[in-house]
């Protein structure tokens, strides 16, 4: 692979075959059904915790989060049971565009997730959506910001779907994801064609807004399903998949003809589910943590306080228009994410806790002596803890089916590896076939652990941050380009391997601290002998830890907002 090649990858966040195979079978997105004969595709496994900050950040880097650090969209604080937003800055390893920088190739990247602040590049790099806003530093170079907005008239970071949605305002919702795909696609065009680039990629993320607010629409099993409702919006995620067939068909015809490219998304989606598990409140049934409320009076009042403070924060969040909410950030920087922290881990007494779930995600962690501020379990007990939970856990029946809640727990050390191992919760929960969602304690309305959600409650926790469609970990992988295989189906490819791929399609050796492998089954096998793999060895992956940036109060706040209610924090 002689010579400099040209890689375009288009990144559709949250895409999934389970719903492209039968739309592409019916003849409704021809693009992307062509460029399936034209090349290889199939599953692409995403990061067990399949949320967008790791999984992208393990796409960019090619390792696992043991190693580059982001887990979550939240870390915590060492020495403190308190957590802070995480962002690029917190990211260890080589991102794949810095890979392809150093060998003097240039880079364009749009809109990938976890890149605020951006880096410097060999290129150019435009943050995606964990930068805070379009006033903050998310562009690199600088001056490229100003001259988008001469050219085009502006820049769309976010379409602002969860205010939107929280607002009772589907409609609207949909009608800013569009706008958004265009001014985005817009902005990829004028790039293409202006600036010199090797490796192109930009990521729409609207898939991933569609699904995740608009798939109670198309579910029939969805307790609040409704004909009316299905006729005005159940159009709403094949909407988004159609433009975007479109954008692709535009973007394809502005690159060379051997230019290799690949469609992908970080992961998949899927329904969600009514029932909701509380974590912490299963831990203290079964006497592994206890709250500090003392009596029916003191905890009455508490759950009040945190209602209170929940509603205070649903007004501000669904009632203000955007740009008021923006103005009270500025004013009272900070007030809306204590709110939230407030919910956070609220009301344990720690002296008597062996075990606690921060109840963000499926995720258990255990009160270690030496790693946790007030911990109680000794080192030696570690593991036997763990296996306790584990069987517990695993011995759970559903009160309604009999079948059972949990299919899987993992130990933290078998998934993974590295110096941030220590920031990631001790055990990976997955639930049986997607039958229940975790959500904090403070929510559950008795004393028991599980809940079913219906009607008019269902309605509210859905537009507040349970969105009725969430993640799968099957995302897609398609690639077409010179030496790959037409109208292959592939198995068993991983996002991490994708890094990798990438540089491999470019001609470029890849580093022997990169985990992932190269999909070989996309290419030919005279193409894999004339173009052998190349390991380099690398002599630093770690990132630059005196540019580590925490996001501001208000950053923070315009953040919270974001990922609410996208079901990542309540």
């Amino acid at each position: 692979m002689k010579g400099k090649k040209k890689v375009l990858v288009i990144g559709l966040d949250g895409a999934t075959f389970d719903l492209i195979e039968p739309w592409v079978a019916e003849g409704k997105l021809p693009n992307l059904g062509a460029l399936m004969k034209q090349g290889s595709w199939g599953h692409l496994i995403s990061t067990l915790q399949s949320n967008s900050a790791q999984a992208w950040s393990t796409f960019m880097t090619g390792i696992n989060a043991g190693k580059h650090g982001i887990f979550d969209f939240i870390r915590p604080i060492p020495g403190s049971y308190k957590v802070q937003f995480t962002n690029a800055s917190l990211r260890d390893g080589k991102s794949l565009w810095k890979a392809v920088g150093e060998y003097g190739l240039k880079v364009g990247i749009m809109n990938v997730p976890m890149t605020y602040p951006p880096e410097p590049v060999n290129g150019f790099l435009i943050s995606g959506m964990d930068a805070p806003g379009v006033n903050s530093n998310f562009v690199y170079p600088a001056e490229l910001l100003k001259e988008l907005e001469s050219n085009l008239g502006g820049y769309i970071l976010e379409a602002g779907v969860t205010g939107l949605i929280r607002r009772g305002r589907p409609d609207l919702a949909l009608s800013k994801m569009y706008e958004t795909i265009e001014i985005r696609l817009k902005a990829a065009e004028y790039l293409m064609k202006n600036k010199e680039w090797n490796l192109f990629m930009v990521v729409f993320t609207e898939p991933d807004r569609a699904q995740h607010f608009f798939w109670k629409y198309i579910n029939k099993a969805h307790p609040n399903y409704s004909e009316s409702e299905a006729k005005k919006f159940g159009q709403g995620i094949f909407s988004i998949y159609e433009k975007l067939d479109r954008a692709i068909d535009k973007l394809l015809s502005l690159v060379p003809e051997e230019t290799t490219v690949f469609i992908m998304s970080d992961h998949g989606g899927g329904p969600s589910s009514n029932k909701t598990f509380y974590i912490n409140k299963w831990l203290e049934a079964e006497g592994y943590l206890t709250f500090t409320s003392a009596g029916y009076v003191k905890d009455t009042l508490n759950k009040w306080k945190r209602n209170t403070l929940r509603k205070i924060d649903y007004y501000l969040s669904a009632k203000l228009p955007r740009w008021v909410k923006e103005n009270l950030v500025r004013l009272l920087p900070g007030v809306r994410n204590k709110v939230g922290s407030a919910l956070l881990l609220d009301n344990i007494n720690w002296q008597k806790t062996k075990v606690f779930s921060r109840e963000s995600a499926p995720v258990i962690s255990i009160n270690l002596k030496g790693r946790e501020p007030e911990g109680i379990v000794d080192l030696q007990d570690y593991k036997q803890v763990q296996d306790e939970i584990i069987e517990r856990l695993l011995s759970l029946r559903c009160p309604y089916t009999g079948e059972p809640i949990v299919s899987e727990v993992h130990r933290k050390e078998d998934i993974y590896s590295g110096a941030y191992s220590d920031l990631t919760p001790d055990l990976l929960i997955e639930w049986k076939n997607y039958k229940y969602i975790q959500r904090p304690s403070f929510l559950a309305k008795g004393g028991g652990f599980i809940e079913v959600l219906e009607g008019r409650e269902l309605e509210m926790a859905e537009r507040m941050s349970r969105p009725s469609g969430i993640h799968r970990p099957e995302g897609v992988v398609l690639c077409a380009g010179k030496g790959v295989k037409k109208g292959k189906r592939i198995q068993d490819a991983k996002l991490m391997d994708l890094h990798p791929t990438i540089l491999y399609a470019m001609g470029l050796p890849i580093s022997e601290e990169v985990e992932g492998k190269v999909i070989e089954e996309l290419f030919e096998s005279d193409f894999l002998s004339e173009n052998p793999i190349r390991i380099k060895r690398s002599e630093e992956v770690a990132g630059d830890t005196s540019k580590r940036k925490s996001f501001t109060d208000e950053e923070s706040d315009i953040i919270k907002e974001r990922l609410s209610g996208l079901g990542y924090i309540d």
